[in-house]
């Protein structure tokens, strides 16, 4: 055999390989350093584990100084055990010689060399010379899934370093490096994922860990944070990843968690109202590549959507396109709709809404990682309006009735609450219509508004208190709420109308910027207008009642004496 004790390119092959396998090929003691990643500080000292596949000398030749020449088995598998295993496996693979099971492929061409060589090849040779010609990625994945479950002994264990992991090596050799991770139970950090095996054929060399923990990012109307009225759908967007090592999974569970506060309703679980894509494009069938499931949360009034893969790798099989494919950048995107209601929190604090995501994180198990949460905030706005009159010593109004109207010309649909201590005059903005309903001041003159936004508003009164004028409309602007970078709300700014600004029965007061604002109105008496009275007035009317007797009297004798003329 032309090619007789020697590993040839096997650089090559190891290059391309995106394995969990450590292929290290070393002249003396050398070293190979893992580095850890998003990975680094989990799992600690002996994470990683590397056995010794085959040993021999390194350089076969002067020009080609990577081959390993002399090659016998390693002290760190179970040689006849694995050739067993090489020959029985019905993993799948493919090369530029077409597709099929390792097995088969691996058992025809040993049979083949065997016949042709006899006792001139040692098995070890034969293994290393159907890796040598098979030098596809899924060859060396299969070989790699092979070897590591005919290992034997404890192998060399990895020291920390302050980024990964470091493994030093006596021999020449090939090397299987096993990631031995297992989750930690109660660490605050993310759930890491299994490495898959990484081929390498140098001495001194470092090596990434080939496997990634997959994230998730909330967003609302595309933020980090969102600010909006009450009774307002607003549509939310998980986006979550796989990990890199994605191909290596013949299986893949996913699930998405997202609790909603008590300030939402989500409404139908259906396709209308619920929709999850790979890249955006492609839409899975709900019900059939997933499930989803609506119940309410540990905390009062919150509910919790979970979103379940069993496996992702067949959901996406069942597209039977070329165009759809599963692969280490595809990302999974939900989206759904929800309401913000009554029971929403005004200000800063927010109504925040996270989700966290669960995915398989090894790819020779059924074990499962969880991501880091993250969480989004919706905003919404509340005034509190206090009415007083006019007097030197203010005191509150009651009964004075009210409608707020929007900058569309809308009046604001609302249902009035009690508040936490059960106190009246909480009202919660539910719509808007060409009605409206009426707000009314409570015994303290005052009433609360729940659920607005920046805009314009006026706020119409249609009842005065008796004896007091109707106050003129109250228009006022809210601007700013901006979302920070880090999803907090900006800035407020509560003002009356510029046509407004000058008045002096209306003002706001309070801290503007925290998302509650009090306005302040003042309704004046109704005047009492000047009018003459008193005993001059009953002397006009005595004197004119006098002056008709009189006159009366003069008519009668007129007409006597008329009469007695003509007698």
């Amino acid at each position: 055999m032309k090619e007789k004790s020697v590993f040839k390119s096997m650089c090559s092959v190891l290059f391309s390989l995106a394995l969990m396998l450590v292929l290290a090929v070393t002249a003396s003691a050398a070293t190979i350093t893992i580095d850890g990643g998003t990975q680094a500080d989990l799992g600690g000292a002996g994470r990683f584990q590397a056995y010794q596949v085959f040993t021999g000398n390194l350089g076969g030749s002067v020009s080609k100084t990577n081959e390993l020449a002399g090659i016998t088995w390693g002290d760190g598998v179970e040689a006849k055990a694995l050739v067993e295993a090489l020959k029985k496996s019905n993993l799948p693979v493919t090369d530029a010689d077409g597709s099929g099971m390792f097995g088969e492929k691996f058992t025809n061409a040993w049979n083949a060399w065997s016949a042709e060589h006899g006792d001139a090849i040692s098995d070890a040779e034969l293994v290393a010379q159907f890796l040598s010609k098979h030098n596809s990625t899924s060859y060396g994945n299969a070989f790699a899934r092979i070897a590591a479950q005919n290992t034997k002994g404890v192998g060399i264990t990895s020291v920390a370093t302050a980024g990964g992991w470091q493994i030093t090596v006596d021999e020449d050799g090939y090397y299987l490096v096993k990631d031995l991770y297992t989750s930690q139970e109660g660490n605050d950090k993310p759930d890491g994922a299994v490495s898959s095996y990484i081929l390498q054929v140098l001495g001194n060399q470092t090596v990434g860990i080939k496997s990634s923990i997959p994230t998730v990012e909330k967003k609302v109307e595309g933020q980090d944070g969102y600010l909006t009225e009450t009774n307002k759908e607003v549509t939310f967007t998980l986006t979550g990843t796989v990990a890199q090592n994605i191909e290596e999974y013949g299986k893949y569970f996913y699930k998405f968690t997202d609790t909603l506060s008590a300030g939402f309703d989500f409404g139908l679980v259906n396709n209308s109202n619920l929709n999850v894509k790979l890249d955006g494009m492609y839409q899975f069938a709900q019900g059939t590549d997933y499930r989803v499931d609506l119940k309410e949360g540990t905390e009062a009034g919150t509910h919790v959507l979970t979103v379940t893969f069993e496996d992702l790798i067949a959901a996406v099989e069942k597209a039977a396109s070329e165009d759809v494919k599963l692969s280490k950048d595809s990302k999974i995107v939900v989206t759904y709709q929800a309401k913000l209601n009554k029971s929403a929190v005004i200000g800063k604090t927010g109504n925040p809404n996270d989700v966290k995501l669960e995915y398989s994180n090894d790819p020779y198990a059924t074990g499962t990682g969880e991501s880091v949460p993250d969480e989004v905030k919706t905003y919404t706005l509340g005034l509190d309006v206090v009415k007083y009159n006019d007097d030197k010593t203010p005191a509150p109004l009651e009964n004075v009735k009210f409608k707020l109207k929007n900058g569309t010309g809308d009046y604001a649909v609302l249902e009035e609450q009690k508040d936490a201590e059960g106190k009246t005059g909480y009202y919660a903005i539910t719509g808007w219509d060409a009605t409206g309903t009426e707000l009314v001041t409570d015994a303290e003159g005052a009433f609360h508004i729940h659920g607005l936004s920046t805009g314009t508003y006026t706020l119409v009164e249609t009842e005065a208190p008796k004896d007091y004028e109707t106050m003129k409309d109250v228009v006022f602007d809210i601007t700013g709420g901006t979302i920070n970078a880090d999803g907090s709300l900006g800035n407020l700014d509560w003002n009356l109308n510029k046509e407004n600004e000058h008045r002096t029965d209306a003002s706001f007061s309070g801290v503007l910027t925290s998302g509650t604002a009090t306005l302040t109105l003042t309704n004046y008496k109704a005047p009492i207008l000047p009018n003459t009275g008193g005993i001059g007035a009953k002397i006009v009317y005595v004197v004119s009642g006098l002056a008709v007797l009189v006159g009366a009297c003069i008519v009668l004798l007129a007409l006597k004496k008329r009469k007695g003329d003509k007698a």
